[in-house]
């Protein structure tokens, strides 16, 4: 043998990473109005993380710190307000009442919409037993080709 070897050990940085960590950015800006966070979807809804742990954003949207999700927007809507009888508004008042209101929405209009082009605005009660309920459907801008571009 040769010579005893001195003690060796191993070390990582810890907290070296900015809040937000894997991938995770700040909110996202130019949001459907009365909607927040930091993912959003094409149609311009935002979201906070699915997973907040893991920066996990729903299905359908993308992290802000890309700069294509924080870029979308919208190319028009349209507001609609139906008043469903024997309802209450507690009923439609949470995440999975909204999406409810926005799958069935999206089944009754078809043509290939999806239930993420549908933002529930408002809930209020209309008498002892019933609902109004408005919606807004939304529609993505399409990027368009310039005369230039086209060479025309």
């Amino acid at each position: 043998g040769g010579a005893a070897c001195e003690a060796t050990s191993r070390s990582r940085s810890c907290n070296d990473q900015a809040c937000g960590g894997g991938g995770g950015g700040g909110e996202c800006s130019n949001c459907w109005p009365g909607t927040s966070g930091p993912c959003k979807s094409a149609l311009t809804v935002c979201y906070g993380y699915l997973v907040p742990d893991v920066f996990m954003c729903p299905p359908g949207s993308m992290p802000c710190d890309n700069d294509a999700a924080d870029a979308s927007s919208i190319a028009g809507m349209v507001t609609h307000t139906v008043n469903v009888h024997g309802v209450l508004p507690d009923v439609f008042d949470s995440t999975h009442g909204h999406f409810v209101v926005a799958a069935s929405v999206a089944t009754l209009v078809g043509g290939g919409m999806t239930p993420d082009q549908v933002v529930v605005e408002s809930l209020r009660s209309v008498g002892d037993d019933s609902t109004a309920l408005t919606y807004s459907i939304i529609a993505p801008s399409t990027s368009r080709v310039s005369a230039e571009e086209a060479g025309t």
